[in-house]
């Protein structure tokens, strides 16, 4: 038989959603394979740490495995979980959550069941990012970079993207190869536009869209203009410039935000959640599915314990410190883009909260936070980006000296490290939930709920008084 095409019975998932599987004992990561299912496999990459692979045909068919709905689902790669059934999806992403919570010894932990997404596995995503390139022969293309490549894939008909959302792909892919907008080259400092960032508000319908390019020019408002009049849901288009190498699409400027000009329409879009309106601008992060996003919201403002004062770090355009306030009586915010503490502000003046919020680094702000609520044993809401906590925000959070904690995650790794940490200083995990944030990728959101060693002191409750917040 042709070594390239072994037959296996995969043992387990890898983090982006491929099966695992050993042959001649060298590790192979499976595009689609399943863990159990004894399948021929097509190695097309040898590495010296691991080959890659792709499942080809299954001798005994699990009885887990789906046609992927999305005729681009090998190339784009974005839905790597998207050949099995939903079940087996919510399955898959509470064995990679086991697997890294065993990684850390903390194996007895227990794990609720996955909340499904309320949209369902199709037209949930809210939030879609594109990019600008050239193909083989040098013609323009705008879609998503390919898996495992740099090579651009038109996705027109994305499954997971709402109608809408579609909608203004369609009509950015056709202007701009009919306009003939060079893609921008950092190293070579050539051409003009890298990507767009489109935003879907589920509550109001409004589309916010921010260009990434290289440089200013004409031709780009000229486009904005050209869909805005295609697409007339689209509320306002955005410029933001980002001329450094690498794939990040946004680049902090030197008052820590992400600076992007306004060509077109206004200034931002409104979402709600848990009742709470909030305001998201061109470079703001917010949920990718928005309907999801209020779940947790409101299982999180249930789960707080009433009167006592909220501190949310990494809070964005308002996150849990706007929707938790009326139940804690007091609250905080901690983020560090400018730009979204200004959106924050404007809605808790809009939503009539009282919420106060600081701009910066979270381990920077945390000392004033300890004195604002010395004695008051605050409930501590921490929401990350996927890297997880950074060095210095722990102890931080201690020194609070919170009576409980709220982990919200992206990333099963890094949450894993930092549970490891707050149980080694003794703190209770309550409960632990996945939420289908993601469907058909190998990511889902992770809640979980923290007790302080310390007994809750009920004369210590109180909230700092106002005046010290003015």
């Amino acid at each position: 038989m042709d070594d390239r095409f072994p037959i296996v019975t995969p043992e387990g998932w890898l983090p982006k959603g491929e099966a695992f599987a050993r042959v001649d004992g060298h590790p192979v990561s499976i595009w689609q394979g399943i863990p159990g299912e004894r399948a021929q496999i097509h190695i097309y990459r040898r590495g010296r740490n691991r080959h890659a692979a792709r499942w080809e045909t299954s001798r005994n068919p699990h009885p887990d495995r789906v046609d992927p709905a999305c005729p681009r689902y090998s190339r784009c790669g974005g839905c790597a979980l998207m050949h099995l059934n939903p079940d087996a999806q919510s399955r898959a992403w509470f064995e990679m959550l086991r697997y890294e919570l065993r990684t850390v010894d903390l194996k007895d932990l227990r794990i609720n069941r996955v909340v499904p997404s309320p949209d369902g596995q199709n037209d949930f995503r809210h939030v879609v990012k594109l990019a600008v390139g050239l193909t083989d022969r040098g013609s323009i293309r705008v879609g998503a970079f390919g898996r495992n490549s740099h090579d651009i894939v038109p996705i027109p008909k994305c499954n997971v993207a709402t109608p809408k959302i579609r909608e203004v792909m369609s009509a950015l892919a056709y202007h701009t190869v009919g306009m003939e907008i060079p893609p921008y080259d950092p190293m070579e400092d050539r051409g003009i536009l890298r990507y767009f960032v489109i935003r879907q508000s589920r509550s109001t319908g409004k589309v916010l869209l921010t260009m990434i390019a290289g440089r200013n020019d004409q031709v780009l408002r000229d486009l904005s203009e050209r869909v805005m009049t295609d697409r007339p849901d689209v509320a306002g288009v955005h410029l933001h410039i980002n001329q450094e190498p690498g794939n990040a699409f946004f680049v902090r400027s030197e008052s820590g935000g992400s600076d992007a000009r306004l060509l077109n329409g206004g200034p931002y879009i409104e979402e709600e959640l848990a009742g709470v309106r909030y305001r998201i601008g061109p470079t703001d992060f917010f949920q990718t599915n928005p309907s999801m996003a209020d779940r947790i919201y409101r299982d999180v403002v249930a789960a707080l314990p009433a009167g006592r004062p909220l501190v949310d770090l990494y809070s964005g355009v308002g996150g849990i410190a706007l929707a938790g306030v009326r139940k804690s009586g007091w609250a905080i915010g901690v983020e560090q883009g400018v730009h979204a503490v200004s959106q924050a502000k404007m809605a808790a003046q809009q939503n009539g909260l009282s919420v106060k919020f600081l701009a910066g680094d979270v381990v920077d702000c945390l000392p004033d936070i300890t004195k604002r609520v010395a004695g008051k044993r605050p409930h501590v809401v921490v929401n990350p980006a996927r890297r997880g906590l950074e060095p210095g925000v722990i102890q931080g959070i201690l020194d609070l000296d919170p009576s409980s904690i709220t982990y919200i995650s992206c990333n099963r790794r890094s949450f894993a490290v930092d549970l490891r940490h707050f149980v080694d200083h003794k703190f209770t995990v309550d409960s632990i939930t996945p939420y289908e944030m993601f469907p058909n990728t190998a990511h889902c959101e992770i809640v979980a709920q923290l007790t302080s060693p310390r007994a809750v002191d009920r004369n210590t409750s109180r909230a700092p008084r106002r005046k010290r917040l003015r």
